[in-house]
């Protein structure tokens, strides 16, 4: 009886340190996701800012040709 109780608790060791491992990769696998989400969001608004930049930079640039239209047609 004494050893059949030996294998259920060395079984049910074993079962909790898998459970703890599994648990521990879970979170680092959280962990690099969020780390590779706030990267990629970083990037994704650099790129954006820098296409706002763009858009303004031709929308000065068409109103500035339009000044130049519109005083060469006077």
């Amino acid at each position: 009886m004494e050893k059949k109780i030996d294998w259920v608790m060395t079984v049910f060791i074993i079962l909790v340190i898998v459970l703890a491992f599994n648990i521990g990769q879970n979170t680092n696998e959280r962990a690099n996701n969020k780390e590779a989400y706030e990267q990629a969001s970083y990037l994704v608004n650099n790129e954006l800012d820098e296409t706002k930049a763009k858009i303004a930079a031709k929308d000065s640039l068409i109103q500035r040709l339009n000044s130049v239209i519109e005083l060469l047609e006077k």
